[in-house]
């Protein structure tokens, strides 16, 4: 989540031994892929439903995948996060991350009919799904890069109150481009997906960018589902950042999870330049699947205080309040990102600062694209202060949001 920046110390100091061990083969994960989607619900006490189906489509009981097995597919498809659980990586037409190939047709439509076959046995049980996105910048003025998703056995689907949890979900995850046309709609599936609920921390940025951006190209994903569960310990005007969370769970809860701020996401981003080339680095594609570990350790170690009797449905509540919104008035949702940005650009200095400028002529240029939002004169002022200090050190912005090379 390009929105939640800021590291931890503590516990997360430690991770460099815990991070090595996604360097190891990818063939030694095999084994573990086979097995993951069945470990975690052995655990929980949902073996008995979910384990044989998850295994027997994994490790292609039945006819559920046809040749090459899946084997053979998460074998060369898999990476580990910083805690060693297995995503796929999930690419259609290019290389995604550092070490994974890109596939070729026949491996793209194995890696397609196996994630296929996991998302449809998420829906068959009306999973809780653990969501994160990674992109250069968020909202309007965003360009989504990946999707990172994860079953989790910590929220009770049905009345979304916390359960009992042994410990970190050890479930298969997929890390999904968002670039291609066939990884795209794995995605797309997944969000507007009624049956499955999605759980983000710091969702109001990524339902927009799912919707709206890239503004020209817009990937139009409708979100349906969706719980902020930053919403259950804060409010959409005083937001609880995820390092501030983090620094509140017993250290035990993270241990072996990196910092959060190995990627410097301000100073590429204030040249208006990517921060996230392809192919991903391994260090940044831990990046974007650890972020479930930690919404994970929160949702285990931490209930929804004051109104939300320790359940996440007013949070639900919340969450889709601002898609509605957000979709029947991009406007409003707009003015208030901009006031923000207007704020933040009084408060900070240097580097950080020129970011703020570059999202805010980003935001101005991206709404443009949008037929129903017209914001006057009200920012007027804003953008030419922005148009000064984006002027002052040669940084432009074409009207296209190209990024610079």
């Amino acid at each position: 989540m390009a929105k939640k920046r800021k590291g931890h110390g503590g516990a997360f100091g430690n991770a460099n031994k815990a991070a090595k061990q996604d360097d190891t083969k990818s063939a030694e994960a095999a084994p573990e892929v086979a097995a993951a989607a069945g470990s975690t619900a052995a655990a929980s006490g949902t073996a008995a439903a979910d384990a044989p189906e998850a295994a027997a489509v994994l490790a292609c009981h039945g006819k559920a995948i046809p040749t090459p097995t899946a084997q053979s597919v998460t074998e060369k498809f898999c990476m580990k996060s910083s805690l060693g659980v297995p995503f796929l990586v999930v690419s259609e037409s290019r290389q995604l991350v550092d070490g994974v190939p890109k596939p070729t047709p026949d491996e793209w439509k194995e890696l397609e009919s196996l994630c296929s076959a996991i998302v449809k046995q998420w829906s068959s049980r009306g999973a809780v799904i653990l969501a994160d996105f990674e992109g250069d910048m968020m909202g309007f003025e965003g360009e989504l890069v990946s999707a990172a998703f994860q079953r989790t056995f910590a929220i009770d689907p049905k009345s979304l109150r916390p359960l009992p949890s042994p410990g970190i979900c050890r479930d298969l995850g997929l890390l999904i481009d968002l670039g291609c046309k066939g990884s795209l709609a794995l995605v797309k599936r997944v969000m507007e997906s009624d049956g499955l609920s999605k759980l983000i921390w710091g969702a109001d940025g990524d339902v927009t960018a799912l919707r709206y951006s890239p503004a020209p190209r817009p990937l139009d994903i409708h979100s349906v589902s969706v719980v902020d569960a930053q919403l259950a310990f804060s409010t959409e005007k005083r937001r609880l950042g995820m390092a501030a969370m983090l620094e509140q769970l017993p250290p035990e809860s993270i241990a072996g999870l990196p910092a959060k701020d190995v990627i410097d996401f301000n100073t590429a981003h204030a040249r208006n330049r990517r921060a996230l080339a392809l192919p991903l680095s391994r260090e940044v594609a831990r990046y974007a699947v650890d972020d479930l570990h930690r919404l994970d350790a929160i949702l285990r170690s931490k209930k929804p205080s004051g109104t939300n009797n320790g359940a996440y449905a007013q949070a639900h509540s919340h969450t889709m309040g601002f898609i509605s919104r957000m979709l029947s008035s991009p406007a409003a949702v707009s003015a208030d990102k901009l006031r923000q940005y207007a704020k933040m650009l009084k408060r900070d200095e240097g580097v950080r600062r020129l970011a703020i400028a570059v999202r805010v002529k980003r935001h101005l240029l991206a709404v443009r694209h949008i037929a129903s939002v017209s914001h006057g004169e009200e920012f007027a002022e804003l953008e030419g202060e922005v148009d000064k200090a984006l002027a002052a050190e040669s940084v432009s912005i074409p009207p296209d949001l190209g990024f610079a090379v």
